[in-house]
């Protein structure tokens, strides 16, 4: 009898491992569905997004101008462009893109087509006067040898006129030279704001301004000994050009005397030191570091108020998001069987924002 029972035990045991094995297969077939369901519904959502068939994902253009980042775009022709800086200098590094977006040395977007501006020359410079005469400062001296009595010619400053046409334009700077510094050397000019040097490569003797909106300028010139020469404007593109003759002649010891000056043109005896409208621009250096939604750049600022940018750095790589991945931590509680309901192992993820269970380990009802 006993025997028999050992029997009955143990095809019991073998019937509820079979049945927990099944349970088993059942739960490992039904999550491969739901997977596969998720990931046919990852792959339509993708599609949704625009990446089905090849398409592309949409990219989000910046929201930056030409002034923002102070490049700007130059036509040449009907079919050809390229970027240029505020000075109207080639900015090498930077192109564009076949509809019209601005691009950095990584080829990324930083301005849109429709935030790209044109950027516009001046033209039609002149000056007041096409020649201009300048006395040279005389003074009677008693020289060294045998202590005669001589009269000796100093420099002194004359200021001249240009005027420009500014027509749209994107800045008004001009170039400024003398083809004698020997003879005549321009120092400073009054009411137009001299660029910093460094800006864009001069010849030695220029010296660039901007005359701003205004389109006009008085500039001081320094007449050092009697020759003539020809003081020159050009506009940064060189399309606009201008020029006018300085005529500097020995003084007279008497006009000195009286204090009197040049009344043959329009210019004005003054000495740079006494004009308190010269201003020679002293900047002071900011480095803006790039964030991944602005670009980086230096920030030249004077006093007086004017600045400008360069140096720009590409902007940071936007942060990647680290997606939180969820393990489940399951506590295991055994239901007994009844008279008339089945036992088994009830499974429950302990994250109580998760809410996932399982039943496994079936076993039948005592009743049976």
């Amino acid at each position: 009898m006993k025997r028999i029972l050992a029997i009955v035990l143990a095809l019991c045991m073998i019937f509820a491992l079979a049945g927990c094995a099944k349970d088993r297969d059942v739960r490992n077939e039904h999550e491969q569905i739901v997977s596969g369901e998720k990931a046919t519904e990852g792959s339509e959502a993708s599609a949704e997004d625009g990446s089905k068939d090849g398409e592309s994902e949409q990219v989000t253009l910046p929201s930056a101008t030409s002034d923002d980042v102070e490049l700007y775009v130059v036509e040449v022709g009907r079919s050809a462009a390229y970027v240029v800086n505020a000075y109207g200098q080639r900015a090498n590094g930077y192109s564009l893109d076949k509809d019209g977006n601005i691009l950095d040395r990584q080829g990324e977007i930083i301005v849109a087509a429709d935030n790209a501006y044109f950027f516009r020359f001046l033209d039609a410079i002149s000056f007041s006067e096409r020649e201009y005469v300048a006395k040279l400062i005389a003074k009677e001296e008693k020289g060294n040898a045998n202590d005669q009595t001589v009269i000796n010619q100093y420099p002194t400053t004359i200021t001249i006129f240009l005027t420009a046409t500014p027509k749209d334009t994107t800045n008004g700077i001009i170039v400024l030279g003398s083809s004698n510094t020997g003879i005549a050397e321009i120092k400073a000019n009054s009411n137009a704001k001299i660029i910093a040097d460094g800006a864009f490569e001069l010849e030695p003797g220029e010296i660039a301004i901007d005359v701003g909106t205004t389109g006009a300028a008085r500039i001081v010139v320094t007449a050092k000994t009697d020759g003539r020469a020809t003081i020159s404007a050009r506009s940064l593109s060189g399309t606009a050009t201008a020029e006018c003759i300085i005529d500097v002649q020995n003084g007279e010891i008497q006009a000195a005397a009286e204090g009197e000056g040049s009344s043959e043109n329009l210019s004005e005896m003054i000495n740079a030191s006494e004009d308190p409208t010269i201003h020679t621009h002293s900047y002071t250096k900011t480095v803006v570091d790039p964030t991944p939604y602005e670009k980086g750049y230096t920030l030249y600022t004077c006093e007086c108020g004017h600045s400008y940018k360069d140096n720009f750095t590409s902007p940071l790589p936007e942060p990647t998001p680290v997606p939180t991945v969820h393990v489940h931590e399951y506590s295991a509680t055994v239901v007994a069987p009844t008279e008339t309901e089945r036992g088994y192992t009830l499974h429950v993820c302990q994250d109580p924002e998760c809410g996932d269970s399982y039943k496994d380990c079936f076993v039948d009802p005592l009743g049976d």
